[in-house]
């Protein structure tokens, strides 16, 4: 079963003032980078609480009145960093504001909830895991296949041009602000395409048959 994914963050820009000139400025530096933590596995949840925790977060699964008990969850956790540099060019009238560089690190964080009905070494603890790690895997393969799309989709974006704003310090403050949501504004398009493709894929997983399978799978499987 798959949950939703928690929401990128977008911490406040760090700032380089300058006294550069207001003419069109090169592509901004952009960097890309992917921590890729390993699999953590919880057993500490119950069956009744992977359910709740599956509706609160909007699960794809295939869980109905047929298949009321939950085994199994997948957290797809993944958490956006930015680190701007943004350079002020002040004019008579006004100030020109734009990203110099910027890096996110993209920190997907995979985790495993295992039914504390099952004991480790069952017959159910085992298939559990094996049909939850078929969902961490397609988030994986999905995540780096849309990894390459996210640069050049930000470097399109900011190529727009400055944000500009009048002498005021509060009047640069929104232009900066503007500039932040641009960049958000790009990697919440970014996500919602990656997770279009995401979830049929995971809903494939989590097909009423595999469901059924996995309810006949281990018989003589007592639950602790």
């Amino acid at each position: 079963m798959l949950p939703g994914i928690s929401a990128l963050s977008l911490p406040k820009a760090y700032i380089l003032a300058g006294l550069l000139s207001c003419v069109p400025q090169a592509a901004p530096n952009v960097r890309i980078d992917l921590q890729d933590n390993p699999v953590q596995i919880d057993n500490t949840r119950s069956s009744g609480d992977l359910a709740t925790l599956s509706t609160e977060r909007g699960s794809s699964s295939f869980h109905d009145a047929e298949f009321p008990i939950v085994g199994g969850l997948t957290s797809f956790s993944l958490q956006g960093t930015p680190h701007m540099i943004m350079e002020i060019s002040p004019q008579p009238d006004g100030a020109c504001i734009w990203i110099k560089n910027i890096g996110i690190t993209l920190a997907y964080a995979p985790v495993i909830y295992i039914a504390s009905n099952y004991k480790p070494g069952s017959c159910r603890y085992a298939q559990a895991e094996e049909h939850e790690q078929k969902h961490a895997n397609v988030n994986i393969i999905t995540l780096r296949e849309f990894l390459p799309t996210l640069k050049p989709a930000l470097e399109s974006a900011l190529a727009q041009g400055a944000a500009t704003a009048s002498a005021e310090e509060v009047q640069i403050s929104a232009g900066k602000e503007a500039l932040n949501k641009r960049v958000a504004d790009v990697l919440q398009k970014w996500l919602e395409s990656m997770l279009q493709v995401r979830t049929p894929r995971q809903q494939q997983i989590d097909s009423p048959e595999e469901s059924r399978r996995f309810s006949k799978a281990c018989p003589n499987d007592p639950v602790r």
